[in-house]
């Protein structure tokens, strides 16, 4: 752990994780328990399996990029919206193949990826300022939440084909439940 001086490389402790018990663990002061933080993800020590990194969304982290469009309709603004929180965590392959993570993990991965976009909708909308009142807006509403679910399961399914295991119905019924 220290490094290699001849090199001039240092290890910095801040950045070091282990998940098992070493000789220089006492120098790292990170150690790992269940799972191991990685470019935003988080590796289960246990099992391999993935999972996205909430920790980074914490308070207002998960609406600081937000940009909310004005002009033009606002129902197909929030659509656009929608749709484009959902698609960075779609294309993050390693959460939702089941050749890394058993149907559970696949599962929860989808029901935090559309929450994520739950949440963040919510602020948008917030943010224009809309009731949604009459039952027009609300049928409206609803059926841009099923068509951003139906778009997520669509992106994830084309990107791993037989490597997504999920089914619509499990999707459907995880997405309404994250807006719910």
């Amino acid at each position: 752990n220290g490094g290699i001086p001849s090199l001039g490389v240092k290890v910095n402790k801040d950045k070091t994780r282990v998940n098992y018990s070493a000789p220089f663990e006492l120098a790292c002061h990170n150690r790992c328990r269940s799972f191991f933080p990685w470019c935003g993800l988080l590796i289960n020590t246990a099992t391999c399996e993935i999972t996205l990194d909430y920790e980074r969304f914490h308070g207002q982290k998960a609406i600081d990029t937000i940009s909310v469009h004005r002009l033009g309709s606002e129902g197909m603004n929030i659509r656009k919206a929608m749709k484009g929180f959902v698609r960075p965590r779609c294309n993050q392959q390693l959460l939702f193949s089941s050749r890394i993570n058993n149907i559970d993990s696949v599962r929860l991965n989808f029901y935090q990826t559309v929450l994520l976009c739950a949440i963040k909708t919510t602020h948008y909308i917030e943010s224009i300022d809309i009731a949604f009142s009459s039952k027009k807006q609300s049928t409206f509403f609803y059926d841009s939440v099923c068509d951003t679910i139906q778009y997520t399961f669509l992106l994830i399914s084309l990107k791993l084909k037989n490597d997504f295991v999920l089914c619509w119905e499990d999707a459907l019924w995880l997405g309404k439940h994250s807006f719910s």
